[in-house]
């Protein structure tokens, strides 16, 4: 994958080289013929209204003319030249990268009512986290999604919040964050003390001193835990006759705060209301983009060798796909005994010793309605150990 993104990038740096000459030749040609029809214009002009023109001005015509025609095919090889240089990135990306990618997926996943149904939820909910309520509300009415109205709504809300943020209207999300203190606090969470920071700066530059003083009482609460953060606010007041912007507190200005503000209110809300803060169809893209050019490799070596229903027969992927920590959800587990990653149908099983391993592998070790811990002496009957959950 690497090499055909480079080998795609040096087409596209050619080709942006060859932009900029264009660009630089077409300037220049047209800068030519601008003057030459300018001094053409004055030289009629000076001949004056119903005069015929002089053997000199007709030869000047004539070049002028001649000029014109030559620039105007110039720029139109130049024209077709950069065709030619496009057509070629177009033909490496063809060459480097496969576009046939229905080998690696399975006919009929979706065919099944159930199937077919989870996924119109996951498109829903993809729309819901983006906040496009409406495409939202004609899918579940043309597709007949039946969709939890408590999850909907708080959806709605969270959405509504977040644009009223990105428009710099933090009432709605302080009023939230107020209501849900405690379970902010435990969290360890600065979004309400960030909300005030960013509200206190927003009177401030306003103008309105009186208010900013007023509004800076909601601050001491925060006094020992952002001392620091605060005596800068504070210390805004002293530089507002020469603009914060000329102040040693200009970063408070910023809008990466705002951009923050609104991340972590989300961040913060999703792990409050249980609801999942990426679109699971969006990672599920990711993961398959990143996954895609490892299984079109595997999927040709197991094509040359013959066993194309290797990869149908097995109910799991043929090679490990690292899809990095940002999306890993859950814990996975391998039973140590038998050296096999845990599935739904064969979980981990506690010992009452305190030692996990499969359920797969205590039927084997099981005899009779005894069962012996394979790593210490401890011993119990078959229904005393119990399925764990990460």
């Amino acid at each position: 994958m690497a090499e055909a993104v480079e080998a795609v990038d040096r087409e596209r740096s050619k080709l942006e080289k060859r932009l900029r000459s264009v660009k630089t030749s077409t300037i220049s040609s047209l800068s030519e013929l601008t003057s030459e029809l300018t001094q053409l214009q004055e030289s009629i002009r000076r001949n004056g209204d119903g005069e015929e023109m002089s053997c000199e001005q007709n030869n000047l015509l004539l070049q002028s003319l001649e000029l014109v025609r030559d620039g105007v095919g110039k720029l139109s090889g130049e024209h077709k030249d950069i065709h030619g240089s496009i057509s070629k990135v177009g033909r490496a990306i063809d060459r480097n990268f496969t576009s046939d990618i229905h080998v690696c997926s399975q006919d009929n996943v979706l065919d099944s009512p159930e199937q077919a149904s989870m996924l119109n939820e996951v498109v829903y909910e993809h729309f819901l986290r983006q906040g496009q309520m409406a495409v939202a509300k004609c899918l579940i009415e043309e597709a007949g999604v039946v969709v939890d109205q408590a999850h909907h709504s708080q959806y709605v809300q969270l959405n509504c919040i977040l644009e009223a943020c990105k428009a710099r209207n933090l009432s709605p999300a302080l009023s939230w964050a107020s209501k849900h203190r405690d379970a902010l606090e435990a969290h360890n969470s600065q979004l309400e003390f960030k909300l005030h920071r960013l509200q206190f700066l927003s009177l401030l530059q306003a103008g309105d001193l009186r208010a900013a003083l007023d509004y800076s009482k909601n601050l001491a609460l925060y006094s020992t835990s952002f001392r620091k953060e605060v005596q800068q606010l504070m210390g805004c007041f002293l530089y507002i006759s020469r603009g914060l912007g000329q102040s040693p507190y200009a970063e408070l200005l910023h809008s990466r705060l705002w951009e923050e503000v609104c991340d972590d209110f989300m961040h913060e809300a999703c792990a409050i209301h249980g609801l999942a803060l990426n679109s699971h169809l969006a990672a599920c893209l990711s993961v398959g983009c990143q996954a895609l050019p490892s299984l079109l490799q595997i999927k040709a070596v197991m094509q040359q060798r013959q066993c194309p229903d290797m990869w149908i027969s097995m109910n799991e992927l043929p090679i490990d796909i690292d899809p990095g920590l940002k999306f890993q959800y859950h814990a996975v587990f391998a039973c140590p005994i038998l050296r096999q990653q845990c599935t739904a149908e064969n979980p981990p099983m506690r010992l009452t010793c305190g030692h996990v391993i499969s359920k797969e592998a205590i039927n084997r070790l099981v005899a009779g309605i005894r069962l012996k811990c394979p790593y210490c002496p401890v011993e119990m009957t078959s229904d005393e150990p119990r399925q764990i959950y990460f």
